[in-house]
């Protein structure tokens, strides 16, 4: 059976192609994940246990998935084997990335073959259609939530550490303990006139300011 669809990032393809590279996002963003865990020796390869529940089929199912063919901010294939509840599932499909809106979105394409035996295929091709497709369109909204915002963006990369929010939560904090200066005539009841304040109130009475 074929699965094709798309998706788009509101995101540039070098912040997607990270996302999609990174293998805590790949785990936090599969739908039913259990686990995902590097294969020794194969950096693009994961062991995998994933909950499956399509019609009467529901419960855990174990595997690997894994990357090749990767390049670059362009595309990369995904290989899928699992076996569980007395069915078997294996795929394989092209992930393509594709600039859109003047680079600043991306576009997924994706284009799998994928086969099921056992009970899984009882289900029907129909059923076992769409749910992959949710769970393709899923993952991908999953993957969209670690996209960093405009303006921890921006703070990172522009302001710096001495203006992230935190320097600007302890300004704000400063600025609301400290008292507001009294105002021309109205006594300060907080403390004292200093040095500064005083030489100027001089200078006001001198030029009858």
């Amino acid at each position: 059976m074929q699965l094709t669809g798309e998706y788009i990032f509101d995101a540039d393809v070098a912040t997607i192609w990270d996302l999609l590279m990174d293998p805590k996002v790949i785990a936090e963003s599969i739908p039913g994940i259990k686990s995902l865990a590097t294969i020794p020796g194969q950096p693009l390869a994961w062991q995998a246990e994933l909950k499956l529940n399509v019609a009467t089929v529901n419960g855990v199912f174990s595997g690997t998935v894994q990357l090749s063919d990767v390049e670059r901010h362009h595309h990369y294939r995904l290989t899928a084997n699992g076996e569980g509840q007395q069915s078997v599932i294996r795929g394989s499909g092209v992930v393509s990335l594709i600039p859109q809106g003047s680079g600043s979105q991306t576009q997924i394409l994706w284009d799998a073959d994928y086969t099921a035996s056992g009970k899984l295929a009882s289900v029907g091709p129909r059923l076992l259609q769409s749910t992959a497709q949710m769970m393709a369109s899923n993952f991908f909204a999953g993957v969209a939530q670690h996209i960093p915002s405009l303006g921890e963006a921006y703070i990172d990369t522009v302001l710096g550490e001495e203006d992230s929010p935190r320097s600007f939560h302890k300004i704000s904090e400063i600025t609301q303990t400290q008292p507001m200066p009294a105002a021309p005539g109205q006594a300060d009841t907080h403390k004292k006139a200093g040095p500064l304040q005083s030489l100027l109130s001089a200078i006001r009475r001198l030029f009858g300011g």
